[in-house]
C-alpha cells in the first residue's frame, strides 16, 4: 500500500468508474484496473464491484476510501507545511571582518522589513579558509569577506567595496605635532617610524599583506612588530602609545589619543560578499543576494 494507490482507489470511487478515473489520473484503463487488483489482493477482498457501466463501492471499500482520504489530507497538510518551511529556510550568513559584521547588523533588518518571511541563522567572525570550506560543504550560504588587492578571486566573489587604509599614530607621537596634514607620505613611515613597535594582524589577514607590501617597496623593516587579534582591539592599543597600525576605514575607532593619515600612495583592501553556487539558491537567498549587490556601486 502506499500513497498511489491510496489515491487511486478514492478517485474510482468519485468516479464510479475505472475509464473515467484513469482519465482523471493520467494513467490508462489497463493499468489502473491492474492496480486496483493488486490493491484488492493485498487487502484480502474487493472494494468495488464491477458493473458494465462502472463500479459499485463495498462496505470495506468505504471503509478503505474514508481511511484513504484522511491519509492523503495528512500528506497534503505536510506538504504545505513543508513548502512554508522550505520558504523560511534560514540564510545562513557569517563574515570575517568588522566591516562584514557591521554590515551585516545594518542590513539584515532592513531586508527583513521588505521580505518579513526570510529568517538569518548569523555565524561569528571566522577565518577566511573556514569560511571558505564552509561554503563549499554547503553549510554556509553567504559570507561577508576583506581581502587585499594581492588575493585571488573565486568565481563565487563579487568585490562589494573598495575601503582605504588609514596610518593611526598615537597622537602625542613627535610626528603628530610636527605633521599637521591629514595625510602621509608612505615614505615618512619608513623614515620617521623607524624605531616604533607596529600593531600589525596576524600573517596572511588581507591588512598584513597590505603592510608587509609596504615594507617591501619601502625597503623597511619595523624595528619591533606586536601581532594583534582584532581592529578594535588594535585601535586600543594606539591609543595606549604601544604603537602604529594600519586601520581600514570601517575599523576607525575615533578618540583624540590616536590620529588617522591617509595614505599617499592609497592603500585599500577590497570587501567582498562570497557565496554558494546562485543556482542553489532558492527565491529567497537570491533575493538577498540580489538586495546587497544593489546597495553598493563600484
Amino acid at each position: 500500500m502506499n500513497i498511489k494507490h491510496l489515491n487511486y482507489v478514492v478517485t474510482i470511487a468519485q468516479e464510479r468508474n475505472i475509464t473515467k478515473a484513469a482519465e482523471k489520473l493520467f494513467i490508462s484503463q489497463s493499468s489502473l484496473s491492474y492496480a486496483l487488483s493488486s490493491i484488492e489482493k493485498e487487502v484480502g477482498q474487493p472494494l468495488f464491484y464491477r458493473q458494465k457501466n462502472g463500479v459499485i463501492i463495498t462496505q470495506a471499500g468505504e471503509k478503505y476510501v474514508e481511511a484513504a482520504q484522511k491519509i492523503l489530507h495528512i500528506q497534503d497538510e505536510l506538504m504545505k507545511e513543508l513548502k512554508i518551511f522550505q520558504s523560511n529556510t534560514y540564510i545562513r550568513v557569517a563574515s570575517s571582518s568588522i566591516w562584514g559584521t557591521s554590515l551585516i547588523e545594518e542590513i539584515i533588518p532592513k531586508f527583513r522589513r521588505k521580505h518579513p518571511d526570510a529568517y538569518f541563522e548569523l555565524k561569528g567572525q571566522a577565518e577566511l579558509f573556514y569560511l571558505n570550506a564552509e561554503i563549499a560543504k554547503g553549510n554556509l550560504d553567504f559570507c561577508f569577506l576583506s581581502l587585499s588587492s594581492f588575493d585571488r578571486l573565486d568565481t563565487n566573489m563579487q568585490i562589494l567595496k573598495k575601503e582605504p587604509l588609514f596610518f593611526a599614530v598615537p597622537s602625542n607621537h613627535p610626528y603628530c605635532r610636527q605633521n599637521l596634514s591629514p595625510m602621509i607620505p608612505a615614505t615618512d613611515i619608513a623614515t620617521c617610524f623607524s624605531s616604533d613597535t607596529f600593531l600589525l594582524s596576524r600573517p596572511g589577514s588581507s591588512i598584513r599583506k597590505i603592510a608587509d607590501h609596504i615594507f617591501s617597496v619601502l625597503d623597511f623593516a619595523p624595528a619591533h612588530i606586536f601581532e594583534v587579534n582584532g581592529l578594535r582591539l588594535t585601535c586600543g592599543m594606539v591609543a595606549e602609545e604601544e604603537g602604529p597600525a594600519f586601520i581600514p576605514e570601517s575599523a576607525r575607532f575615533e578618540n583624540d589619543r590616536i590620529r588617522y593619515y591617509s595614505m599617499d600612495p592609497v592603500y585599500s583592501r577590497y570587501n567582498v560578499l562570497m557565496h554558494k553556487p546562485l543556482n542553489n539558491c532558492n527565491e529567497t537567498e537570491q533575493s538577498f543576494y540580489r538586495y546587497v549587490m544593489n546597495l553598493f556601486v563600484l
